[in-house]
């Protein structure tokens, strides 16, 4: 019994479905869906987000292609125009 309690322990772990960062020929989908804006370059992609969560703040998410993976940088900035 304690086995199987391991064992469907241990699918669960392995069975959630990550993001794969070093799908290169693919730009990384935007983390909390549509985003307010959208860049994409050649070696990069951001999203922005605009008054994030009713806050003052934007989040912007950008990631730039490495040799290997995508590297996520994210960042904040003060918005006056928010609510």
């Amino acid at each position: 019994m304690r086995s199987l309690f391991f064992l469907a322990i241990f699918f669960i772990f392995t069975s959630c479905e990550k993001q794969d960062l070093c799908d290169l020929t693919q730009y990384p989908a935007a983390p909390y869906g549509n985003a307010d804006d959208t860049l994409y370059g050649d070696t990069f992609v951001r999203y922005l987000y605009v008054c994030y969560n009713e806050s003052s703040y934007n989040k912007i998410y950008t990631y730039t292609m490495t040799d290997t993976c995508w590297v996520l940088d994210i960042e904040e900035e003060y918005n006056f125009n928010c609510p």
